[in-house]
């Protein structure tokens, strides 16, 4: 839908007809005119891809009132939630954790921790992949990767992601490489950790 090609920032001209951006007629007659940019023809499996700074002022506010937000930022969150996935080792490792007395971490206690552990493993993706992070701007002042995650983190729906990891930047950042250097251990808060604990 909305994603950079040849570093353009591009929108598919399907979408944009769908969601009465402009209509049809008036997509080939702007087309024509010149008065926006197709970076891309649409052919068998490809869509016809439209630059948005090409766009007049007038569409541009059309797509932010439908997106809520920038198309910019929004390229940039989708960025960190499609690498958000479900991990079968996760789950299984805090479904099947033990308590020194043999208990099971509370149901709650282990969907948040599970929660915790793929949005890590998303935020790792991401920052390992350097370029798919690009800088942006909020409020004209630029803000780097990790100020981008807390962003996106806080952003989340706590009804579908309920997490707790910390907003504090760098506080997240040395929880992430906890996680990456001692896996899911590292999630469970120390009052259930014992040294006589066994998984």
């Amino acid at each position: 839908m909305i994603a950079y090609y040849n570093k353009i920032l591009t929108i598919e001209a399907g979408w944009l007809i769908e969601n009465g951006v402009f209509s049809k007629s008036n997509y080939y007659q702007l087309s024509n005119r010149r008065q926006i940019k197709v970076v891309r023809r649409a052919c068998y499996t490809k869509p016809a891809l439209v630059a948005y700074d090409s766009m007049p002022d007038r569409f541009k506010c059309k797509v932010v009132a439908i997106l809520g937000e920038s198309p910019y930022k929004y390229e940039q969150k989708n960025l960190f939630t499609e690498r958000i996935e479900e991990s079968i080792e996760a789950m299984v490792f805090f479904e099947d954790y033990k308590l020194a007395d043999g208990r099971k971490l509370p149901i709650k206690t282990r969907h948040t921790y599970y929660v915790n552990a793929i949005l890590f493993d998303a935020i790792i993706k991401l920052v390992k992949k350097r370029k798919a992070l690009r800088p942006i701007y909020l409020e004209d002042k630029k803000i780097n990767k990790w100020e981008q995650i807390s962003t996106w983190l806080q952003e989340l729906p706590k009804s579908k992601y309920p997490h707790t990891l910390p907003t504090n930047i760098r506080r997240l950042q040395n929880r992430c490489k906890e996680y990456e250097k001692q896996g899911c251990i590292s999630l469970i808060h120390k009052n259930f950790l014992n040294s006589n604990a066994k998984k």
